[in-house]
């Protein structure tokens, strides 16, 4: 106890009080587990990650790199919702590059998407923001529903050649899955 807290003396009435002795125990390394640790990648540069993979003694047995692309996302807000500038002062890249689009609230948003990721294939995820309801989302002028995603089904699924193999679409909006035709819809 004296080598952590020092020597204590007499008149010492709370032993808490006491100050820690720091000491080093023995040198580590340290190794991140972020693939791309923040402010040491630029945004336009490649990441390069390196991994080891040790066997059952924890010895080292391989190590292999990667260079990996920047990821890019797609970020659309239907115009309608109030106070999405907030919003987008606020958008944090994180090693990201995100790209942003304004649906005009006067004209179809599944068209505006559809020209937005025409000849895309880079996209890695699409967050799409507006106003919802139960099973249902507003884009520009177009109200996309179960029944929208029928009709207009060919359409939505040419999204898909924009969107890499991994990629995750996002839907941010009020109670679009608060019950079970909008967790279908979903």
């Amino acid at each position: 106890m004296q080598r952590l807290f020092g020597e204590l003396k007499a008149h010492d009435h709370l032993a808490t009080a006491a100050q820690p002795v720091v000491e080093e125990y023995e040198p580590r390394l340290l190794y991140s587990a972020d693939v791309a640790p923040q402010g040491l990648a630029l945004p336009s540069a490649p990441t390069v990650v390196e991994q080891r993979f040790l066997d059952a003694n924890g010895e080292y047995f391989a190590t292999t790199e990667q260079t990996t692309a920047q990821q890019v996302e797609l970020l659309i807000v239907d115009g309608s919702v109030s106070g999405f500038e907030s919003l987008l002062e606020n958008l944090s890249e994180d090693g990201r590059r995100i790209e942003v689009l304004i649906l005009d609230p006067n004209l179809d948003g599944i068209d505006q998407i559809s020209a937005a990721l025409a000849g895309r294939q880079d996209i890695d995820a699409l967050h799409i923001v507006s106003h919802g309801s139960s099973g249902e989302i507003r884009l520009g002028s177009t109200l996309l529903d179960s029944a929208a995603l029928s009709a207009r089904g060919n359409e939505l699924s040419g999204w898909g050649s924009a969107l890499t193999e991994s990629a995750d679409i996002l839907i941010y909006g009020c109670d679009v899955a608060s019950d079970a035709s909008g967790v279908a819809f979903v």
